[in-house]
């Protein structure tokens, strides 16, 4: 019986190519590192340098994508304008979960969305 996948893998190639981080990566999907590692390897996906930067060598038909410099400039990947304004005001943990159990998302998430947005800062 094959395992249930836990990375949606188009949503997972759209944030690599992003360059969101891959500890942020694996909190937005409740998975290790190593995991989103893994799937990086299978999708063929570019190799990065230490902290994140893409590697020179891209395989054929790559695209390098520059780090997000504003909030504004990192992907939505289904979170709305509203979302993200709130979340850069939540100062707290507890802030945070209010709004996941508001909006009917795992707290996880709204976190992994809140560290992505403020690296962005």
């Amino acid at each position: 019986m094959a395992r249930e996948q836990k990375i949606d893998r188009e949503v997972m190639r759209k944030m690599w190519l992003a360059e969101v981080a891959t500890k942020d990566i694996a909190r937005f999907f409740g998975v290790s590192s190593a995991a989103v590692s893994a799937t990086a390897e299978r999708l063929e996906l570019p190799r990065r340098k230490r902290g994140g930067a893409l590697a020179d060598d891209l395989p054929a038909g790559s695209v390098q994508v520059e780090r997000c410099k504003r909030p504004e400039d990192v992907p939505s990947f289904g979170w709305e304008p509203r979302q993200d304004d709130a979340l850069l005001n939540a100062a707290t943990y507890g802030e945070r979960a209010e709004l996941a159990a508001r909006w009917g998302k795992p707290v996880r998430a709204v976190n992994a969305r809140w560290l992505v947005l403020r690296s962005a800062r």
